[in-house]
């Protein structure tokens, strides 16, 4: 990658604002790296990042080893930023540096450092796709037990359901339940017609209370 490249990676990847705080960013972190690689480390590293941030890293020298927690308070005191930002900080660009090495030199800057760095100097994990939909996450479908369908798993709609259980002269059979009382055009109910309803006094007779 080229600066600008490694400006924009480095802003992206630690969610700032400007290329100015990628600069920041980047020559404090690579300074204070510098600090505990020798010489012909630094070089080794130096070779695969762009000629400004090489300078940068080259022109640290070594004082000694120390530990990652070390690297972040001296990148805190470097940004004049909390801890913790410098502790993201330098995730963000041990991992970018690891990313522009050979595989050999990787290897060798782990031997020289400890097991303590191998976490940070190491490119990020490829981010995986999100699984594909197959057959077997598609929902089942569910069987037609809602009241609309007149019983579970039926195809018929309650309006057509009829009753099986009721005996021979129930109306429920009936297509006309109530045909025998429903209304006419002719005046009276069918009782009344027929002369058999309590105008006719009683039950029966062909003479009405007037003519008693």
């Amino acid at each position: 990658m080229d600066l600008d490249r490694w400006m924009e990676e480095a802003a992206a990847r630690a969610a700032l604002g400007s290329p100015a705080d990628a600069d920041r960013m980047l020559r404090a972190t690579l300074a204070t790296l510098g600090q505990c690689l020798v010489a012909e480390e630094a070089d080794a590293v130096a070779r695969e990042l762009p000629a400004a941030l090489a300078e940068v890293l080259r022109g640290a020298r070594y004082e000694r080893d120390f530990d990652p927690d070390e690297l972040f308070e001296r990148v805190a005191r470097r940004e004049a930023t909390s801890l913790g930002f410098a502790r993201e900080h330098a995730l963000v660009v041990c991992q970018l540096v690891a990313e522009s090495l050979r595989p050999e030199v990787i290897v060798r800057l782990g031997k020289h450092l400890g097991p303590a760095w191998a976490g940070l100097l190491a490119p990020r994990a490829p981010s995986r796709p999100p699984p594909g939909r197959t057959a077997r996450s598609e929902p089942r479908s569910r069987p037609r037990d809602s009241l609309a369908e007149a019983r579970p798993g039926s195809r018929r709609p309650l309006a057509e359901g009829r009753p099986e259980g009721a005996h021979t002269e129930s109306v429920a059979r009936s297509d006309d339940p109530h045909g025998d009382t429903k209304l006419s055009s002719a005046r009276g109910l069918t009782q009344e017609r027929d002369r058999e309803s309590l105008a006719e006094g009683h039950p029966g007779p062909r003479r009405t209370l007037g003519d008693a």
